[in-house]
């Protein structure tokens, strides 16, 4: 997919939705990767990977990022899954 123009390249760099040209569909910049449709914001991301690497629970965690427990131990394995698979390449 070509980002054409200024603003499509700006919409896709801030997370936004663009449309594919060729086929029709929507994707964003997360589309196809262990954060897709996580809800939340760019920072929002930085600091669940850094409590995360930090050992700290979910509670403790969905308290930081105002979202459920449950939400938090979904986004671990992710990238509990995320991780055997980089684990397991040469």
């Amino acid at each position: 997919m070509a980002l054409t123009s200024p603003r499509s390249r700006a919409t896709f760099r801030h997370l936004g939705r663009v449309q594919c040209t060729i086929c029709g569909r929507f994707f964003t910049g997360l589309s196809g990767t262990v954060l897709n449709k996580t809800g939340l914001e760019p920072a929002g991301y930085v600091l669940l990977c850094l409590l995360l690497a930090l050992g700290l629970g979910d509670q403790t965690i969905a308290g930081k990022l105002n979202v459920n427990r449950e939400t938090v131990r979904r986004w671990r394995l992710r990238f509990q899954a995320l991780e055997r698979v980089w684990s397991e390449q040469p």
